[in-house]
């Protein structure tokens, strides 16, 4: 038995012709956005910005606390808030123990309360590593040096709290304020040392 053959099917032949045509086609054009609806983001705009401008004067003096009362030290001339608090600041010494062998770490404390209680910084004890000092000493205005004692440190807030034996040191007067950005400061620190 002889099976009938089918004819295979036609292919779809290109020519170059219509290769060209169909590379050269128009793209229909974008839609165009109407030019009202420009104006109206433009509008938008322009209100946000002066509605952020009345705001803005609107809240002049909001953030002024007027129940903190300025400070009794004197603002403005760093000479006389330094010569104020320079008497409560202490150089602080530390060397030995933990600290690399002779190695000696220099930093700042305040005096903070009577009985001559000084917070400084714990790296100064530390020499910036794992092992603590074995000797600290604290050079107070007027050059006298004094052995320290270690009361309690914290390394996680890099500070620590040291007692020298002597109670007539003078207290740094803290006030308690609302920092402000653009406000003054003045830092003061180991100015025996620099």
């Amino acid at each position: 038995m002889t099976r009938a053959r089918r004819p295979a099917p036609r292919r779809a032949t290109v020519t170059p012709k219509d290769t060209a045509t169909a590379a050269t086609r128009p793209i229909s054009p974008a839609p165009r956005v109407p030019a009202v609806a420009f104006v109206l983001v433009a509008l938008v705009f322009l209100a946000s910005v002066l509605a952020a401008v009345a705001l803005a004067l609107g809240l002049t003096g909001c953030f002024e606390s007027p129940a903190v009362n300025e400070p009794e030290l004197p603002t403005g001339k760093s000479r006389a808030v330094a010569e104020t608090l320079l008497p409560s600041v202490v150089d602080v010494r530390a060397w030995g123990g933990g600290i690399e062998e002779g190695r000696v770490t220099i930093g700042t404390g305040v005096v903070v309360e009577e009985g001559g209680f000084i917070v400084t910084n714990d790296h100064v004890l530390t020499g910036n590593g794992d092992g603590l000092a074995a000797e600290i000493e604290v050079v107070v205005d007027g050059g006298d040096r004094l052995d320290a004692l270690l009361v309690g440190r914290d390394p996680a807030m890099d500070l620590a709290l040291l007692q020298v034996e002597r109670g007539d040191l003078p207290v740094a007067k803290f006030y308690r304020r609302d920092a402000r950005v653009g406000q003054a400061v003045l830092a003061i620190g180991a100015p025996r040392t620099l």
